[in-house]
């Protein structure tokens, strides 16, 4: 009789195939919120290093004008007061600079070679010198260029549109 008021219970040793269909299926979800939050992070830097890129590159490609234009001695291109130009050549204690874009790439040519101003990341285009003022004045020039970067995402590239005026001194 003590034999029948004790019930053997059977000990369970694993997972039934419910309980693991259902951590799959919370697994899974887990897995994609995160490569959401993982896609959307990486998204924010990629856009983040393009508006970087073009930033510094178009404020380093203004100061560079800005600064060679003021210390020039002369500029022979553009020459005559209203021409436009798409290069730009002046001398500075008898160097000759030459600023020119070829395939979106803007280029100074000096003594020692040419070297390429912009990033990899980013490319150049309407790259415009203008000679403005007055004919007894001192020689000032507009300057426009647009910077684009290369980092294309969903479509949409970052675009800055940099002008100024620099006269010599």
């Amino acid at each position: 009789m003590i034999k029948g008021l004790f019930i053997l219970k059977k000990i369970q040793k694993g997972f039934t195939l419910i309980e693991l269909i259902l951590y799959m299926g919370l697994l899974s979800v887990l897995l994609l919120v995160l490569s959401q939050v993982f896609t959307t992070v990486l998204e924010g830097q990629i856009n983040a290093e393009a508006t970087s890129s073009v930033a510094q590159d178009g404020r380093y490609i203004y100061s560079r004008f800005i600064h060679d234009v003021h210390n020039a001695d002369s500029v022979a291109t553009p020459s005559a007061l209203g021409e436009i130009s798409e290069s730009l050549v002046l001398s500075s204690n008898t160097l000759v600079y030459t600023y020119f874009l070829n395939n979106g790439n803007l280029y100074i040519s000096d003594p020692t070679g040419t070297h390429q101003l912009n990033s990899f990341n980013t490319t150049i285009s309407d790259l415009v010198f203008q000679r403005i003022g007055n004919v007894a004045g001192k020689h000032t020039f507009q300057i426009h260029f647009t910077v684009t970067s290369k980092g294309e995402l969903r479509g949409n590239n970052e675009i800055k549109i940099f002008q100024t005026t620099a006269g010599l001194r």
